[in-house]
């Protein structure tokens, strides 16, 4: 998180505003924020007391994510104009993965529909017991057949290399403006490279949705995404 403050905040200083975006996974919520910073609907003072409140929230020892992911997602919603899902059209592109490949989804007809997609794009095998479904298919983690030629060139890319475990926790306070700076410079100097998590071919797709298949979906999520929404 604290490398994506310092790359937004190097963004606002360059005062523009007409920027294509791509997300994959959780990637793809960051790259909503950029976009609600960038065109004035939030600002970092807003969000970071409502980041630290849902990350010290107590939960029960769960391996299901879709409880935290929706909570982060609920967050930026009072800043959401209503009309969110027009303006952001063909300007926010967020990746899923489905059996017949890597897919940007770019046209949402209501704000449901995008929440819809950042759920799916942030749905792992096994870790959500969200009915992820776009257009009738089943999506899951934008991570998992990402590849860097799925991207524009010169696209700029923000992307920590911080990995997994420390990718999940809160950093201490001392090392914030540590990861700021170094998000900062990644604008200036645009060094870092997309980030590939996983390289599916068709077999290991195919195992992952047989995966998602066994866990018991939540109906109730349906149901959250439009009275949110509405």
């Amino acid at each position: 998180m604290p490398h994506f403050v310092g790359a937004i905040n190097e963004l606002l200083r360059k005062k523009r505003r007409d920027y294509i975006y791509y997300g994959n996974s959780a990637g793809a919520s960051w790259a909503l924020v950029c976009y609600l910073i960038l065109n004035g609907h939030l600002s970092f003072e807003l969000l970071n007391p409502e980041l630290e409140r849902v990350f010290s929230k107590r939960r029960p020892i769960s391996t299901v994510l879709t409880p935290i992911y929706c909570d982060l997602i609920d967050i930026m919603i009072p800043h959401w104009p209503v009309d969110l899902a027009k303006r952001i059209s063909g300007i926010l592109h967020i990746g899923v993965s489905t059996r017949n490949g890597h897919h940007f989804v770019n046209q949402f007809d209501t704000n449901a529909d995008l929440y819809n997609a950042l759920l799916c794009s942030g749905t792992i095998s096994l870790c959500s017991n969200y009915e992820s479904v776009i257009d009738g298919l089943v999506c899951l983690d934008g991570g998992y057949t990402f590849l860097p030629e799925h991207l524009p060139e010169n696209t700029m890319i923000i992307a920590s290399g911080v990995q997994v475990p420390l990718s999940l926790t809160c950093p201490p306070s001392f090392i914030c403006p540590f990861l700021e700076e170094n998000g900062r410079k990644n604008v200036l100097n645009g060094l870092e490279q997309p980030l590939v998590l996983h390289k599916l071919g068709q077999t290991g797709m195919e195992w992952m949705l047989y995966l998602h298949s066994l866990t018991t979906k939540d109906t109730n999520w349906s149901k959250h995404i439009v009275n949110m929404t509405r």
